[in-house]
């Protein structure tokens, strides 16, 4: 059983109630490429997107690089772009030109993970730039808009769909193709305006009212590494991460986390990343620790879980997402209801009567509840019922569930 990944979605459904990625400044496009004049019709606004300095060998747009060589068409001339030089060299001899695209095919790389693809034209170009997840400019109330749909997520937007500006200036995309064309061509980013409807492969519609909602639902679709920031960042008892660190997915390859920002980004991009130990955590006072395991780690924040006026600290969500309720290789156990809660934030007390109330539950959108103990379960394996009078029984039963 992948218990790192489990874990890692339990930490998130509750620091969601407390933090949210941080906001960071825009990048801008280099000094030296123009930018598109607003009047411009014909030119292909990307040209003017791509900056130096991507992770790969070519011009970055987003979420990937344009690989040299690729050529570019100018006013009905044809330049060969085979370095970075030979890019600024045409935008600065042809600085009002009227027509300026790519000439397609254009091969790409993601950053990423480097793979490749091929662009046959400027419809799919501005389809994968608007693709491109977001790797920064979020905080608690701004979220840079990028195009959610089968191919990115489990849900699909509802059109139409308002995005704001910086400067509080709000478009609508009526469709799909509005949206690509909005999010190529508008000068400056754009951030989605809530509250955002998406609807689910069975129809289903559910709303994010902001941007920790937003998360929860794109977090809860890629199932990869989630947003584990050490807990309640109000208390300074508890125990953060210090950067850098690394993280390892299951080819091999090596991650550096150097920010919150950066575990944000591996999160939306669902990637299935294991933390690399000894890490180094930090609280408010000053302290440092150092834990050699993911038992370690789980041990230094479980006095960030608990409910100030007596929580139990055992997150609904994650106690849900292990049992059968959705069947998986990777169940322990089937819960024994009712299944009793508490609201750690008003401290009231509610129910989850059948397996069908859970599947509900965990299909929208909920608040940080928490288990109340004992609870019983009947485990899957043996049929046997096991009672967990208290947080540190659970988890050493789930160590230990294969």
């Amino acid at each position: 059983m992948n218990y790192s990944k489990l874990f890692l979605f339990g930490i998130l459904a509750m620091l969601l109630a407390f933090s949210s990625c941080e906001k960071e400044e825009i990048s801008q496009v280099d000094d030296v490429i123009p930018q598109v004049p607003t009047e411009t019709q014909i030119t292909n606004p990307l040209v003017y997107k791509m900056e130096t300095g991507g992770a790969t060998d070519g011009l970055d747009l987003g979420c990937f690089s344009i690989d040299f060589p690729f050529d570019l068409i100018v006013d009905g001339t044809t330049y060969t772009i085979g370095s970075i030089e030979d890019f600024e060299a045409v935008l600065i001899n042809e600085p009002e030109a009227e027509y300026v695209d790519f000439v397609y095919p254009i091969n790409i790389t993601y950053n990423v993970d480097g793979t490749t693809a091929s662009i046959a034209d400027g419809e799919a170009l501005g389809e994968a730039f608007a693709s491109c997840v977001p790797d920064d400019g979020w905080d608690e109330n701004f979220f840079p808009a990028f195009l959610i749909d089968e191919e990115s997520s489990c849900y699909q937007m509802v059109y139409p769909v308002n995005l704001v500006d910086l400067d509080g200036n709000v478009v609508t995309a009526n469709d799909e193709d509005e949206f690509i064309d909005l999010i190529s061509g508008y000068e400056d980013i754009l951030f989605f305006q809530f509250p955002l409807s998406l609807t689910d492969d069975e129809g289903n519609t559910v709303t994010a009212n902001d941007v920790d909602e937003l998360f929860v639902l794109l977090f809860d679709c890629e199932g990869g590494v989630d947003n584990p920031d050490g807990g309640n960042p109000d208390n300074d008892d508890c125990w953060d991460f210090t950067y850098p660190f690394s993280m390892v997915d299951q080819d091999g390859n090596v991650y550096e986390i150097n920010s919150h920002e950066d575990l944000c980004s591996a999160a939306l991009y669902g990637l299935e990343l294991e933390f690399v130990f000894p890490l180094t955590l930090a609280n408010g006072g000053g302290e440092e620790l150092v834990v050699n395991n993911l038992e370690e780690l789980e041990a230094a924040w479980a006095d960030c879980w608990g409910y100030s006026g007596g929580g139990t600290g055992l997150d609904l969500v994650f106690f849900l997402l292990i049992s059968d309720v959705f069947p998986t290789d990777d169940a322990c156990y089937s819960v024994n209801y009712p299944l009793e809660y508490i609201d750690v934030e008003t401290g009231e007390t509610g129910s989850i009567e059948d397996a069908a109330a859970a599947e509900v539950y965990l299909s929208s959108t909920p608040g940080f509840h928490e288990v109340v103990l004992p609870v019983t379960v009947t485990e899957i394996e043996t049929g046997n019922e096991v009672t967990f009078e208290d947080i540190e029984s659970y988890f050493e039963y789930i160590y230990n569930c294969q």
